[in-house]
Parts: C-alpha cells; sequence; structure tokens
C-alpha cells in the first residue's frame, strides 16, 4: 500500500449569502486506497486550521461579509497522506449600505442637511455622496461626507434660487438606493423703502405721484402696489405697475377733493411700504381751456336769495353738473 493520490478539480464558491462550498475530485487504485480526507481553511491569510476530515469529496461552511477563505484538503490512507492541495481564494462580499434619510432647513442663505442611516458590520459605509440640482437643472456632485458624517451646510447661496438635494451612502458592497428629495428656497431679502413718494397736479383730471427706488439682486421689484386716499379717508389700492416704474398716471381724479397716496414695493417673498406722499387738492369749478392749458373757475348758484359756491362742477359727457 501507498500514499494516496493527490485531491483534484478544487472548487471553493460562495453560492449565496455567507455560505462556503469546497469541492474535489480524486482517484483510488487498490494501491492507493483512501480512508478519509482532512481539510483545512484558512482566513484572510492566516494561519490553516482545521476544518473537518470526511470520506466525502466537498464540505459546505459558512464564513463572514468581507474576509477571505481559501481552503486546503489532502487524502490520508494507513500508509501516509497525500500533500495538501490548496483551493482558489473567495471573498465574502459586503452588502450595499442602507439608504440614508435625508432632513433639510434653510437659514439665510445656508442650507443645513442631516440624515439618519442605519448601519451594521455587513454593510460598511466608506463615505456619502450628496448631489444638488440648482432651479431644476440636472444633478451633480456637491460633496462627499466621510462616513461618520451626518450633517453638512451648503452655504454662499443665491437668494431667489431654489436648490433640491439627495444622498447616497457608498460602501465596499456598492451603493445604497438614493435618499428622497429635499428642497429648499432662498428667499430674497424685502426690497428698500421707496423714497420721496410726491404727487403734482399734471392737468385738472390727471395727477401723477413719482418715486424713487433703490435695487439689488438680493431685493429686487417685481412691481409696485399703489395706494390712495380721498379727502383724509383710509387709504385702499387703486393699481399695480411694473416694477421698473417710477411713475403713476391717476386719471380719476375729481374736482375739488383731496388726494394723497402711498407705494408698496413688491417682489415675490415680501413687501416694502413707502412712506405717504404729499396731499394734494384739485380745485372745484369749471375748467376752461385758453387754448394751450386749463384753468379752474369757480362756480356758483344763486339760491333765490343769496350766491352760493358750489366746490365741484363736473361734466359727465353730456352736460355739466353741479356736486356740493
Amino acid at each position: 500500500m501507498e500514499a494516496p493520490n493527490l485531491p483534484t478539480g478544487l472548487s471553493l464558491t460562495n453560492p449565496s449569502g455567507t455560505s462556503l462550498n469546497f469541492s474535489w475530485s480524486h482517484s483510488t487504485s487498490s494501491l492507493r486506497p483512501v480512508d478519509n480526507f482532512e481539510v483545512q481553511r484558512s482566513v484572510n491569510s492566516g494561519s490553516w486550521a482545521g476544518v473537518t476530515t470526511t470520506t466525502s469529496k466537498s464540505v459546505t461552511g459558512s464564513g463572514s461579509r468581507g474576509s477571505r477563505y481559501k481552503y486546503r484538503v489532502r487524502a490520508r490512507n494507513a500508509a501516509g497522506n497525500s500533500i495538501w492541495v490548496e483551493s482558489n481564494t473567495v471573498t465574502i462580499p459586503y452588502l450595499a449600505p442602507n439608504t440614508p434619510s435625508l432632513s433639510s432647513g434653510q437659514s439665510g442663505t445656508t442650507v443645513n442637511l442631516s440624515w439618519t442611516i442605519t448601519t451594521s458590520s455587513d454593510r460598511p459605509i466608506d463615505n456619502f455622496r450628496i448631489e444638488r440640482a440648482v432651479n431644476g437643472g440636472s444633478w451633480s456632485l456637491l460633496t462627499s461626507p466621510a462616513s461618520g458624517s451626518r450633517s453638512y451646510s451648503n452655504s454662499g447661496l443665491t437668494r431667489g434660487s431654489t436648490y433640491k438635494y439627495r444622498m447616497r451612502a457608498e460602501g465596499p458592497g456598492g451603493n445604497s438606493s438614493y435618499s428622497g428629495t429635499v428642497t429648499e428656497r432662498i428667499p430674497y431679502l424685502a426690497p428698500n423703502k421707496p423714497s420721496s413718494v410726491s404727487v403734482s397736479r399734471s392737468a385738472h383730471n390727471l395727477f401723477v405721484l413719482t418715486w424713487g427706488q433703490s435695487v439689488s439682486s438680493d431685493r429686487p421689484v417685481d412691481s409696485f402696489d399703489i395706494y390712495r386716499s380721498v379727502n383724509g379717508g383710509s387709504f385702499s389700492k387703486v393699481a399695480n405697475v411694473g416694477g421698473s416704474s417710477r411713475s403713476y398716471n391717476d386719471d380719476t381724479v375729481e374736482l375739488g377733493k383731496a388726494y394723497q397716496y402711498y407705494v408698496v414695493a413688491k417682489n415675490v417673498d415680501h413687501t416694502t411700504q413707502s412712506d405717504n406722499s404729499n396731499a394734494l387738492t384739485n380745485p372745484a369749478g369749471v375748467p376752461v381751456s385758453n387754448g394751450s392749458s386749463w384753468n379752474i373757475y369757480p362756480v356758483y348758484e344763486f339760491d333765490g336769495a343769496n350766491w352760493v359756491h358750489r366746490p365741484v362742477y363736473l361734466y359727465n359727457g353730456s352736460t355739466w353738473h353741479w356736486r356740493g
């Protein structure tokens, strides 16, 4: 009797999960019989350690994710042992990280991101990937925080712009799915206060309101609301004009009444009210043209005993009538 032949056709596989299958072939003869096989394995290039002794030509086992495994086998009989024959090396892969849960908040021109994630030894994380899309644009890499990070502040953003964020965890086992998307808009600052609000009389039926306005990229003006008071009454909105306007023509004024105005500068986020303009009275009487300008002449009515001044004399399109 002689020592057994060498095992051949060694194969080590990781068929699923953390399982390991080790198999081999062997030929025998009456001169070289086999009593059993001795199997050992090495983990992460460490020392060989016994696994089992078997009469089969395969063994199963399990390992840990991220570890490297190598098996060896030899045949044995009463006359001695074959030499050891080593298998291929198999690494049991890590799983991809879990998906992070992302939340956000906004302060000034900074968006503060924070997230949570469930970690485990079989789902390690190398780093995170945060992506951003601006004003509906495409996604692009913003930053790659370290695995221990759980927050990030994106500062110096542009007012009036909308920012979307998403993230994923990346590890040796692959990448997680993307988190849900969070959206933050950086609001404009309130418009500067309209200045030098003044009203003047251009004609018997036309008052012109003017004002000044300072604008900047973070304090834009989209439009102006015009408010008016008649004869000292409450103010009410009479018009809205574009953000580039610096005057308003009020052609609804009536003779014999006093008018005062203020202007409200508006953008999509805020409004700012001006001081009140000067108060201006439209004289009462009959408008008479001298060919180049209109003049107002007072109107008197005889009541049978006295001449009485009528403060307003209006033309309704066909006739003049008094309004007291």
